[in-house]
């Protein structure tokens, strides 16, 4: 008798230890709270008042909403956290 393969495409979710609230985070990151609400807040594009593109922080990729909690996956943000030190690591040595 053959055995069915298992169908392994599902997509990857973090596993609950990798999962911080915004009070943790910034128990173990250089941010306070207010800050990381802020970025939160700002992480995806939006619109204003005249209808323009606002480009977003790019953190919503980290970010994890049940109702009103808001979860961060530590991992995706040390990653977020890397991408904006090479950007701006290249752009300093740019202007030098």
């Amino acid at each position: 008798m053959k055995e069915a393969k298992q169908d392994h495409t599902a997509p990857q979710t973090p596993p609950l230890a990798s999962l911080l609230t915004i009070r943790q985070t910034a128990g173990r990151y250089p941010f306070t709270e207010d800050a990381l609400r802020a970025l939160v807040l700002n992480a995806s594009d939006r619109f204003n008042s005249r209808g323009e593109k606002i480009q977003g922080n790019g953190l919503d990729a980290a970010i994890i909403r049940c109702g009103r909690k808001v979860l961060l996956d530590e991992h995706a943000f040390v990653a977020w956290l890397a991408r904006g030190r090479k950007t701006n690591g290249t752009a300093a040595q740019a202007g030098a």
